[in-house]
């Protein structure tokens, strides 16, 4: 009589299954990306639009392209662009949110933090063009325009066009499936929104963290048009039942981006920042406004002891120095985060928070003056089954 597999035999089996059914996707899919919306958006009268899939397919991700004109209105003043620019057009904290066929968001966050993931994992930063030096065979470098910023300086009275384009991943990346929903279903509801940020223009020394300009309120955007491609996979090699072969274990993992913050930040202790259960997580993406009120509010790193990473039983697992941190994106993307902008990486050994039990990040602040907060946002994968049956999940969760 055949012994019956064992846990470990029918997990390996799964994987391997899933290996193979990816593999098959990947070699013989076809990898579509197709216009599903094109409208003007005044956010004037609309500050949030909602946008509906076509319900086709194994998705993978949505690109998203806007373009508008901002017009500085007032008399006299002149503005400044901040050091996010276009990366503060949607709201910080939510600007983009993706819920899933089951109504759960697997991204709830801001551009910012999309845009500073996405950059580590393309290995550059994201969009970016870099002049090649002299003796390049190509004589018009840069010409193509993918990603335009507004004038660094916008006078009163003038007006600077600008273009954003960005991915929002529902797989971790076109050739790695995790994440990936099959949404060629009957009634299918499921959509993303996108959130214009309520706090783009600010009067000049107020705190620039997530603003777009600074030197006058009197501004606004006109001219703005969305439009959004859906990138996936179609034309699924079948089954033995006939039916598309489906990657079920990639279709249970969710990719999560989110975001959250913690205020009341004590200068000259360890501030501590849990990491949430049933997650593995990837990166974080820290800032830490110690000085809203100053302006300049944010340092490189001048306001900082240390960050650390702590396990449960209090050991660290790091503990550095911002400038290290500082390196180490440079290292990922040949560019420097804004100041007060911090990026940790756990991706070649994720924080998987069902082994290490009650991991926390750990900000010790040189200096952190009344309303000083940190911003944190959260890459991670995450079981269906299990996210959207959890309770007691912390702030932001």
């Amino acid at each position: 009589m055949a012994t019956p597999a064992s846990a470990a035999q029918r997990a390996a089996q799964a994987q391997a299954q899933n290996a193979a059914i990816r593999a098959g996707i990947l070699s013989s899919a076809l990898r579509l990306r197709q216009p599903i919306y094109n409208q003007a958006w005044n956010p004037a009268t609309q500050p949030q639009i909602t946008i509906r899939p076509n319900f086709i397919g194994l998705l993978r991700s949505f690109t998203v392209v806007i373009t508008g004109t901002v017009n500085n209105t007032d008399g006299a003043l002149n503005a400044t662009l901040s050091d996010l620019g276009l990366a503060a057009l949607l709201d910080p904290s939510q600007g983009i949110i993706l819920q899933d066929l089951n109504g759960y968001n697997r991204i709830q966050t801001g551009l910012w933090h999309l845009l500073a993931v996405e950059s580590v994992k393309r290995q550059k930063l994201y969009g970016a063009s870099f002049t090649p030096e002299a003796g390049n065979p190509w004589n018009n470098p840069g010409a193509w325009t993918p990603i335009v910023q507004p004038s660094s300086t916008l006078d009163h009275g003038d007006s600077s066009t600008f273009r954003i384009q960005f991915d929002i991943p529902v797989t971790y990346a076109p050739d790695d499936l995790r994440g990936a929903i099959w949404i060629s279903v009957v009634n299918a509801t499921m959509q993303f929104q996108l959130t214009i940020n309520p706090a783009l223009f600010l009067a000049a020394g107020a705190d620039s963290t997530f603003a777009m300009y600074t030197g006058t309120t009197a501004m606004n955007l006109s001219g703005l048009n969305v439009q959004v491609y859906q990138n996936y996979y179609d034309q699924l090699p079948s089954g033995a039942d006939g039916q598309p072969a489906l990657p079920l274990q990639d279709m249970s993992t969710v990719y999560e981006l989110k975001k959250t913050q913690f205020p009341n930040i004590a200068q000259g202790v360890e501030n501590a920042f849990p990491y949430s259960n049933l997650r593995r997580f990837l990166s974080t993406t820290a800032v830490f406004d110690s000085a809203p009120a100053a302006n300049p509010s944010r340092f490189a790193g001048t306001d900082v002891n240390y960050w650390a990473l702590q396990t449960a039983s209090q050991l660290y697992i790091w503990r550095l120095d911002p400038q290290q941190f500082a390196e180490m994106y440079r290292h990922f993307t040949l560019w420097d985060l804004p100041n007060g902008f911090y990026y940790f990486d756990h991706r070649r050994q994720p924080i998987y928070t069902p082994t290490y039990g009650n991991m926390q990040l750990l900000l010790n602040p040189i200096s952190a003056a009344a309303g000083a907060i940190v911003h944190l946002g959260y890459e991670d994968f995450g079981d269906i089954n299990l996210l959207t049956q959890a309770a007691s999940l912390p702030q932001g969760y």
